[in-house]
């Protein structure tokens, strides 16, 4: 094991950052993360991670740590949307999502490659999202670091709310933002 108590230090001060509980994991180095001799406990947590160790750094160093440091810039141009369903739309309560793209590529998280991103989707989400930090993984927002453009998604009866953001090989949003409209669905069980 690498270094493990300065990786689980840098992972319990990410999760604070992000409200999560903090969860006893080790990297190793049987699963480099990128090159960087850490190991891969899962995408959204490795992106906070690698977010948390350039703030630390710069924190204890006492450097300005500025927000677009960690995004990447996009196209202009640039846009995210639904392909299905639209807006206003009644669905069952298993239903398909596709995401649409224009002006820039799919790429899945970990590969750092200009005007590329991968989709993270808003469900029913509260709030603003922190678009200078890695979007975090939760019920509320949910990781497509695969690469991947379409999902299936079960949801309980009744209205909810969609969006799109695209996030970098960090999860974090691009500058300026690459987000969908957020559409209204209505899920008839």
């Amino acid at each position: 094991m690498q270094n493990a108590s300065c990786d689980l230090g840098l992972l319990l001060v990410s999760d604070m950052v992000h409200g999560s509980s903090p969860q006893t994991e080790y990297f190793s180095e049987e699963n480099p993360m990128m090159g960087m001799g850490m190991g891969r406990v899962n995408g959204a947590r490795n992106a906070r991670v690698a977010a948390g160790c350039l703030v630390l750094v710069g924190f204890l160093a006492g450097l300005p740590v500025a927000a677009q440091e960690l995004s990447s810039p996009s196209p202009e141009g640039a846009e995210l949307y639904f392909i299905e369903p639209v807006d206003a739309a009644v669905v069952g309560g298993t239903f398909i999502i596709k995401f649409g793209l224009r002006g820039m590529g799919v790429a899945p998280a970990g590969i750092e490659k200009d005007a590329t991103g991968h989709h993270h989707l808003l469900i029913d989400h509260q709030g603003e999202i922190a678009l200078n930090l890695p979007l975090p993984a939760t019920d509320e927002v949910r990781h497509f670091g695969g690469g991947q453009t379409e999902t299936t998604v079960t949801l309980p009866a009744g209205e909810h709310r969609l969006q799109l953001v695209l996030g970098n090989h960090l999860h974090v949003p691009h500058s300026p933002p690459v987000m969908s409209e957020e559409i209204t669905i209505t899920v008839m069980q």
